[in-house]
């Protein structure tokens, strides 16, 4: 992952030389630019070690799997992927195994109604629980002893397409120098234009 280049030289001939943007994955084509810009160092960033822990009521798993998607979705945007995932049941004793064994990554996303008592008797630190954005008040943050970012969103899927976008992604690029994403609508609506149902238009 590119976090940083000098200014844009140019060629013999003088035009551009397109060299990667910051926070682009860097491809053979991208290190052969770079070699012909005679640049000799950049400064990279390795993909966070992330885990993902949804918690399913009962024996449910459709919504924790349709988080983890959206989860996985926003990591895919740099090139990061999951490096463990547990489906587990509220109130489990599986569930305080899985914090407690995911706290060797850089960071942890949790999907799932869970009390953040958990996490403190697992010595995660709280940094703040609950901010002013609809759907996804009930957003907790806190860091472990171990430098682990623990990320605790609502159970309900379009809050975690929202948290995804305003914590999760937001999170990533900070860590990793690049601009903040630009504000826009919400990852799941649309604008939708509604045509009367008549017989002559659904023949067209």
């Amino acid at each position: 992952m590119l976090a940083d280049l000098p200014a844009l030289p140019s060629s013999e001939n003088g035009s551009t030389i397109l060299l990667p943007a910051p926070g682009s994955l860097l491809s053979s084509r991208h290190i052969a630019a770079l070699a012909h810009a005679h640049i000799p160092n950049i400064t990279v960033y390795t993909p966070p070690s992330v885990v993902f822990v949804g918690v399913g009521e009962g024996e449910g798993r459709t919504v924790p799997e349709v988080n983890r998607l959206t989860v996985e979705g926003t990591l895919a945007k740099f090139g990061a992927v999951l490096r463990d995932e547990y489906i587990v049941a509220a109130g489990s004793p599986a569930l305080l195994k899985a914090v407690e064994e995911s706290l060797d990554a850089d960071l942890l996303v949790l999907c799932g109604n869970i009390p953040p008592k958990i996490f403190t008797d697992a010595g995660v630190e709280q940094i703040f629980n609950r901010v002013k954005a609809h759907p996804c008040q009930a957003f907790w943050f806190g860091y472990s002893p171990t430098k682990t970012r623990v990320m605790l969103m609502p159970s309900n899927p379009f809050a975690v397409q929202v948290a995804s976008r305003l914590f999760l992604e937001s999170y990533i690029r900070a860590c990793w120098n690049m601009k903040p994403c630009a504000p826009g609508c919400s990852p799941l609506r649309s604008t939708v234009r509604r045509l009367p149902c008549t017989m002559s238009s659904c023949r067209r």
